[in-house]
Formats: C-alpha cells, sequence, structure tokens
C-alpha cells in the first residue's frame, strides 16, 4: 500500500514536470532576436582606384546609443578590414549618424552584384558590446 502511494507520488511529480516543460516550451513566447545597432548602408567597388580596386562602406547607427568604436570586415581570405578611427568615446557615432571607410583589395578578388558576408563589431557608449554577420550586395561605383 505504502509503495503504490510512492509510485503515485512519483507519477503526478513526472506529469508535472512535463507540463511545466511544455508550458515554458511552447506556450511561453520566445523573446524576438534584439535589433542591431548598426545596418550596412552601402557597400561599393570602384574600380577605377589605383593602384588597386577600392571598397567603400558605410554603416549607420540605427540604434538608440552612440557607438565608440566600430569595425568590419569582408569574410573573404586576403581582404584588409575596415577602420573607423573617426569612431571613439570622443567622437562618437549618434544615433542615426553613419560612417564610411575604405580599403584597398586584390584586382579581381570582388565583384559587383555578388552579395558578401560582412562580420561587424564594436562598442556602444552603455558599455555593452556587439558583434554580428550580415549580408549586402556590392555596387560598383559609377566612372568617373
Amino acid at each position: 500500500m505504502q509503495r503504490n502511494r510512492l509510485f503515485l507520488a512519483i507519477g503526478i511529480a513526472v506529469v508535472i514536470v512535463v507540463v511545466v516543460a511544455v508550458v515554458v516550451l511552447v506556450v511561453l513566447p520566445t523573446p524576438a532576436s534584439s535589433p542591431k545597432p548598426i545596418s550596412v548602408q552601402l557597400l561599393q567597388l570602384s574600380a577605377t582606384s589605383e593602384p588597386h580596386p577600392t571598397v567603400r562602406i558605410v554603416l549607420g547607427n540605427n540604434g538608440s546609443v552612440s557607438v565608440t568604436n566600430l569595425s568590419a570586415y569582408l569574410n573573404i581570405g586576403g581582404i584588409p578590414g575596415f577602420n573607423f578611427p573617426n569612431v571613439t568615446a570622443a567622437t562618437p557615432l549618434e544615433p542615426r549618424e553613419s560612417a564610411s571607410a575604405s580599403t584597398a583589395v586584390p584586382n579581381g578578388a570582388l565583384a559587383c552584384g555578388t552579395t558578401y558576408a560582412i562580420t561587424i563589431s564594436g562598442a556602444l557608449s552603455s558599455g555593452s558590446s556587439f558583434r554580428f554577420t550580415a549580408t549586402h550586395a556590392m555596387t560598383c561605383a559609377p566612372p568617373p
């Protein structure tokens, strides 16, 4: 008799655990991924630059907090990263502002119309940091 009560109690406990797990996993809404503080506004190849083509990137602060450090790179070997030396704690990138940077690339390394993965990282004035990968299509600069 006592053994049956023990099995009944264990069975009830298992059912309660399963019900709670279902409620947590299925019924409760999952939080949406937080919006990215930076967006790629332009990725442009200028094939007429000498002695090598250059790529220009424009990143915009679409968050509500100032950006105090910013860097980006194309996820392709042999392509230098983009530096944003004017984005600092003393001269932050404010919300709704944008910053641009250019880097020389090897001839033929990139193509207009191709979508590239870009890793963007930095720091916010709130003290938090961010790092994420976005994709953007390469455009061609108009000839001079």
